[in-house]
């Protein structure tokens, strides 16, 4: 029979997509329609998100944990977080995970936590009231060091607090560790009370996303293969940079 030269040119071109898809399954990659290898043939930029995929997405809270004040020292710094977490219940992301995994929860089961107000991106922290065994009621909160620091009254000394902090946050994520802040309010008589005390820093959760086995050999094929690779994050410049 004779065959129009669409048909031969579409007999062709998917008998080669679909050797093209098979060499790439051998490589453990799912080519889900056969269009994708030829636009993979043609990529020149490949955009990476970060965490997860360059990284393992498994914190590791660091020994160096910078205090200013709000906290006695690491394992207060550690109970204070996870005071502004559902501690009681299972971490719901990678956060709480370092966080509850690394405090000694122990020590926080007679406390209860009346007011509790989950991460919103639009604020950037997590925060909640919580009540000692003893009575007392205090607030504490945890997230980015620019949210915290919207919660301090204003002031000389807030100010200087603020200005150590945002340098300890720069100096670190030059050398790739991220922070987390933590803050606190004086301890009151009762709820209400907790709720119009003023804030103070407590100190700075550092960790490390550590960088997946793989990742360095896979950005070496794809620049070889002069493919660009950009990386998305939400981190900090310095640390984007430092990863």
């Amino acid at each position: 029979p004779t065959y129009p030269p669409t048909f031969i040119s579409v007999l062709v071109s998917t008998t080669t997509l679909a050797m093209g898809a098979r060499d790439l399954a051998a490589h453990g990659a799912i080519v889900s329609r056969l269009a994708a290898v030829e636009e993979l043939s043609a990529l020149n930029v490949l955009c990476s998100d970060k965490t997860g995929t360059l990284t393992l997405n498994q914190m590791v809270i660091q020994d160096d944990c910078p205090l200013y004040g709000g906290a006695r020292d690491r394992a207060d710094l550690l109970q204070l977080a996870a005071l502004a977490a559902r501690w009681k219940e299972p971490a719901n992301d990678a956060l709480d995970t370092m966080t509850l995994g690394a405090a000694g929860l122990d020590a926080l089961a007679d406390y209860d936590q009346p007011v509790f107000e989950p991460f919103d991106a639009a604020v950037k922290r997590t925060s909640a009231i919580v009540q000692s065994p003893a009575g007392a009621c205090f607030g504490v909160a945890k997230g980015a060091a620019a949210a915290l620091a919207a919660l301090l009254p204003q002031g000389a000394a807030t100010d200087a607090a603020v200005a150590k902090m945002n340098a300890d946050v720069d100096g670190y994520a030059a050398r790739g560790v991220r922070c987390m802040a933590v803050a606190r309010t004086a301890d009151a008589a009762s709820l209400d009370a907790a709720k119009q005390a003023p804030w103070q820093l407590a100190g700075l959760l550092t960790f490390l996303d550590p960088p997946r086995p793989d990742t360095k050999d896979t950005l070496d094929a794809a620049l070889a293969a002069a493919v660009a690779v950009k990386m998305i994050t939400v981190d900090s410049a310095l640390i984007a940079r430092n990863t």
